[in-house]
């Protein structure tokens, strides 16, 4: 019997397992396993994460282990006591059918309860608590931040972040196991401040649980015990990366629970905070670089696009080398290709952006169809920035085949020779913060935002190597004569 068959016991067979609470019923699994010894669960708010992770999992996991010590943890004595209460009623009604065992007497209070014979039990405690004299054999913590405002309240933060190392991590057993349950809020809420820096960089070792690494578990592999591994579930499925859950993009979490129709309600109403709280993708108010104020969104039939001046396609390919972390049989990076203007009063105008994941000989394929098209009504320069490399230096000597023939104006820029990615972006950057940059609308404007937004912190950064490229060129930031003279190229 799992957690969740637990549940379905307990319930009668009224709790449903949908499909996305069947993987957390299978993360919890090897938790228990220690295949696994720290998780964070991201999940939007009333998708039942807590009802399995927080009320059933604790009087499992002790039924199976009656001498560990399960510690639960939230914003507040009395909301973390409430699912003790929870753990401890369906272990006083289920654990002597089921396990064979039963309460200590005269421990079963609501914040702390014993099993009868045995060492274990539970202990509950708020974020401002100590917990001297527990030992922590299997830790959860539920929601370490009452709402909002505490979340991204500094002062806040940085008390539960050391609530967290001072008193939680020190509790943690040799065996001990830890899980943060939350719906994100901030970017320095506590899961946030464990995983990266206040400058954007790795604090704790950490990986996304997909196939790859539910098929290594699922072989009896194990991960390393000072390693995260984080279960993200946006309400709505991603374009830009494949779905654990084998969505499609745009499919909502759990249609029976919050019909997607509903979802895009809340997401029209809360805008960026349905970022952090849905998908799992909490993001500052205004960007390091980029604000949001920046970006103005024109229809198809504005008058600027009447007075464009020069046009181009640039393009971020994928990297020729692998990133940190990235395995070797991971699928294809993502490719992204903005198509801009510049007006002949200097203003700059986007047009569209393009992204897609491929292998390389379908990318130049691609690539390749889109300039064929731009090229219809104008003539349109299709430039691009790739890595450094003889590999990179390769790949743009079969752009040059590809395009031979077609009368496109291509070129290619090597990254290290036109600046950093920051360097770039700065220009264009500065550009929105004295003229605006205008967005034709469409279905990308969102997304395009916002990654301009998370910059350079973001996960995601091609968007804006992409827009930078062709910013550069249109603006003449480089020059034309500092691409690479490739043989076919115009």
């Amino acid at each position: 019997m799992s957690p969740a068959g637990l549940a379905m016991v307990t319930t009668h067979d009224t709790w449903k397992m949908y499909k996305h609470l069947s993987l957390l019923n299978e993360l919890l699994l090897y938790l228990t396993n220690r295949q696994i010894y720290r998780s964070m669960t991201w999940m939007p708010p009333q998708h039942g994460k807590s009802w399995l992770i927080s009320e059933n999992f604790p009087p499992w996991y002790l039924g199976h282990n009656p001498d560990d010590r399960f510690v639960e943890c939230a914003y507040e004595a009395n909301f973390a006591a409430r699912w003790s209460k929870k753990a401890r009623n369906i272990f006083k009604e289920w654990a002597y059918p089921i396990f064979g065992l039963k309460l200590q007497p005269d421990s079963q209070q609501m914040d702390h309860w014993d099993i009868e014979g045995y060492r274990g039990g539970m202990h509950s405690a708020g974020t401002d608590a100590a917990l001297t004299g527990e030992r922590g054999d299997a830790i959860n913590i539920d929601d370490p931040h009452k709402n909002r405002k505490e979340a991204k309240s500094p002062t806040v933060q940085l008390n539960i972040y050391e609530w967290y190392t001072d008193v939680v991590d020190t509790r943690l057993s040799k065996k001990g196991i830890i899980n943060i349950t939350q719906t994100r809020w901030d970017i320095r809420d506590l899961s946030g401040r464990i995983l990266y820096d206040k400058d954007g960089r790795a604090n704790e070792p950490h990986i996304y649980l997909d196939f790859e690494l539910l098929e290594f578990l699922r072989d009896g592999g194990k991960v390393d015990k000072d390693t995260w591994v984080i279960l993200r579930l946006p309400a709505i499925a991603l374009e830009d990366e494949k779905d654990i859950l084998g969505r499609k993009p745009g499919e909502a979490l759990c249609e029976s629970l919050h019909p997607l129709r509903d979802l895009k309600a809340k997401k029209r109403r809360m805008r960026g905070r349905f970022d952090a709280q849905y998908m799992g993708s909490p993001i500052p108010d205004d960007g390091e670089m980029f604000e949001r104020d920046f970006f103005k969104i024109i229809p198809k039939t504005h008058p600027l696009l009447k007075q464009l001046e020069t046009t181009g396609r640039g393009w971020d390919l994928a990297g020729t080398k692998k990133k940190q972390g990235q395995k070797e049989n991971q699928g294809p990076a993502r490719t992204a290709g903005v198509l801009s203007s510049r007006t002949k009063s200097n203003d700059f105008v986007i047009h569209d952006c393009f992204t897609f994941r491929d292998k390389p000989g379908a990318v130049r394929t691609t690539i390749k169809a889109k300039a064929l098209r731009d090229n219809k009504n104008c003539n349109v320069k299709v430039r691009v920035v790739h890595d450094p490399g003889q590999a990179a230096i390769d790949q743009m000597e079969r752009y040059a085949e590809v395009f031979k023939g077609t009368g496109v104006s291509f070129k290619g820029f090597r990254e290290s020779e036109i600046g950093s990615k920051e360097d770039r972006a700065e220009n264009v950057a500065d550009h929105g913060a004295l003229f605006k940059i205008y967005l034709v609308e469409g279905d990308w404007n969102d997304e395009f935002i916002q990654e301009h937004i998370d910059f350079p912190n973001g996960r995601f950064k091609d968007r804006v190597d992409a827009t930078s490229m062709i910013f550069s060129v249109l603006f003449k930031v480089i020059t034309e004569d500092e691409g690479e003279i490739i043989p076919g190229f115009g």
